[in-house]
């Protein structure tokens, strides 16, 4: 059985192979990854020359271990990102500094976690792309991969492509008796796993990361995973919001006379050419159509920023409930982390594309808001008033999604705001509704 040590500081699941565990005469095994499978790996370059791997967690901040860069000059340093070849393709950005923790210790490596910054930022692509860094405790027998450029016998050279193995976490204390009389403590800090004999991490590994299913489904699948087609009735809550007639956005109904949306999907629209249309799955067929008497967008609303992204829209006459037509309950309380959620629309069902003519939905969980700030950076700030849902890379939201009702336990959690252009393995940022709960209510309250 090979073993290597990770570490896992608290929030963080990535890996640390300490190559001089292995056995030397072990080729170490592996699968090739295909394009795109592991859009977060990087290749550590110093002179040019592959020495580490690491991990992007947002737009300017890679991953890694503090023997990566220990006594490296960042001026030599850089970073390519994008490409599953180490000796062609892929995207370089110069390295501006590094961040070793401060009690790193290099005699027994404890505290072996650092960050680097680029000066970047780096553009995010289909191949390019951050992780979910974990913030729960990683039970023993979970799955988890780990991708890397390593050597692949032991003495070697880098291997050209990509390449990842599967394994399972130890028990930290069984690891310990493994490792014993090792030259390297294992502690709290530490997290292990184990794959096959022959197949384990190896130089040139060090600081890449090992990914786990603790953040929605697994992260590290190939196939392309979509929504599923809602049957007739499903989510009699949702309407579709018509501007000239075509789709723009979704929204659900919350009373006889009030539709709840995101104020970027109505802002500066004219009310005499905007109509909903409830009661149907199919948006080129079917339904009831409401002409539109009133737009109420949040008066803090900031198209800049996208934050207060709240919105109602006051029907002309009142929605008749039927079998398909219903209001949706809202919720007041807090949603906890890792709560499964599902949105419902039709928006595109690739990116660029066309809306889905069928109403399409998707589960996800809910996930931390401060991991979502760092995996989501770019120009608008994840709050408090928000929630974020992540589901896997290939499922998740896109154009014309907006405005649709996120649904927990028969009630709407949150409103879809924004999101990476679509279904990146990125979380999907919605308008929390508990934390509108009193605005929403005295929106209702106003009488046509």
């Amino acid at each position: 059985m090979n073993l290597f040590f990770i570490f896992a500081f608290a929030t963080c699941a990535f890996a640390h192979s300490i190559g001089r565990t292995l056995p030397k005469d072990k080729i170490v095994g592996g699968s090739v990854a295909s394009k795109g499978q592991f859009p977060y790996q990087i290749s550590e370059r110093y002179n040019s020359g592959h020495v580490c791997g690491g991990s992007i967690i947002d737009q300017y901040t890679i991953l890694t271990a503090a023997h990566c860069v220990d006594g490296f000059d960042s001026g030599r340093l850089d970073i390519v990102v994008g490409s599953n070849q180490l000796s062609s393709g892929g995207v370089w950005y110069s390295v501006s500094r590094y961040i070793i923790h401060e009690q790193w210790n290099s005699v027994v490596a404890t505290d072996d976690i650092a960050v680097i910054k680029v000066l970047g930022p780096i553009k995010f692509t289909t191949y390019i792309q951050p992780i979910v860094v974990g913030n729960t405790f990683t039970q023993g027998g979970a799955e988890c991969v780990l991708s890397g450029f390593g050597i692949t016998s032991y003495p070697g050279t880098p291997s050209n492509d990509l390449l990842y193995f599967k394994g399972k976490i130890v028990d930290l204390n069984r690891c310990q008796e493994i490792l014993q009389g090792g030259n390297f403590p294992v502690l709290d800090s530490n997290i292990c796993a184990f794959s096959k004999n022959g197949v384990g991490a190896c130089s040139g590994d060090s600081g890449g990361p090992l990914v786990t299913r603790a953040i929605g489904e697994s992260l590290f699948q190939e196939k392309i995973l979509g929504g599923n087609i809602a049957f007739e009735g499903q989510f009699p809550h949702q309407i579709s919001q018509r501007y000239y007639n075509s789709h723009n956005c979704g929204g659900s109904i919350i009373d006889r006379n009030t539709i709840l949306t995101a104020a970027h999907c109505i802002n500066r629209t004219p009310v005499e050419y905007a109509t909903i249309v409830a009661g149907t799955n199919k948006l080129k067929e079917g339904g009831e159509t409401y002409s539109v008497l009133r737009i109420i967008v949040h008066e803090s609303w900031n198209p800049i920023r996208f934050t207060d992204d709240i919105a109602v829209i006051k029907v002309t006459n009142p929605i008749e409930y039927t079998i398909y037509i219903q209001p949706i309950a809202l919720n007041d309380k807090p949603t906890r982390a890792n709560t499964k959620c599902t949105l419902s629309g039709w928006g595109l069902t690739s990116y660029p594309g066309t809306n889905s003519n069928d109403l399409k939905y998707y589960t996800g969980k809910v996930i931390n808001l401060r991991i979502c700030a760092i995996v989501n950076a770019r120009d608008f700030p994840v709050l408090e008033s928000n929630i974020c849902i992540f589901a896997a890379k290939g499922v998740g939201a896109c154009k014309s999604d907006s405005g649709g009702p996120l649904i927990s336990n028969n009630k709407q959690v949150g409103i879809l705001s924004w999101g990476f252009p679509c279904a990146l393995g990125v979380p999907d940022v919605f308008t929390r509704v508990s934390y509108y709960i009193d605005w929403i209510h005295t929106q209702q309250n106003i009488t046509n």
